[in-house]
């Protein structure tokens, strides 16, 4: 096979796997958002939350998005991980989460928290 003919083929494969690539990250990306617009939905229905409150909650799912998929990823590689390589992954998810319901809860009024921790508990049943 000549060079151009070579070079031809090996461009057209890695556009192909560039547009693969970018149509995972893409799809990704797309169903992380749905999942934290169902999230905030569900969190507004449960608690009555204000106007203000659905704001603060969105701005905090948005602010944590990232580190959420990092761990995301974090945690489907630790399969192939030693035990203790993948209790240091959950630790940090643990940790994660411990943040995010911290965070939540400073948004939320008292009753709002007591119905909250019900929410988790129910969570934690199911």
């Amino acid at each position: 096979m000549n060079q151009k003919l070579k070079f031809i083929l090996v461009v057209c494969f890695v556009s192909i796997l560039g547009t693969f690539a970018n149509a995972q990250t893409k799809n990704t990306q797309d169903k992380d958002d749905q999942e934290a617009k169902n999230r905030v939905l569900e969190l507004k229905k449960s608690l009555n939350l204000t106007p203000e409150q659905v704001l603060k909650v969105k701005a905090l799912f948005s602010e944590l998005k990232n580190k959420r998929q990092d761990l995301t990823k974090k945690f489907e590689k630790s399969k192939d991980l030693s035990v203790e390589k993948k209790q240091i992954v959950l630790n940090e998810i643990k940790a994660f989460k411990q943040e995010q319901k911290t965070r939540i809860t400073q948004i939320l009024t008292e009753d709002q928290i007591k119905k909250f921790e019900e929410l988790i508990q129910i969570k934690k049943l199911q």
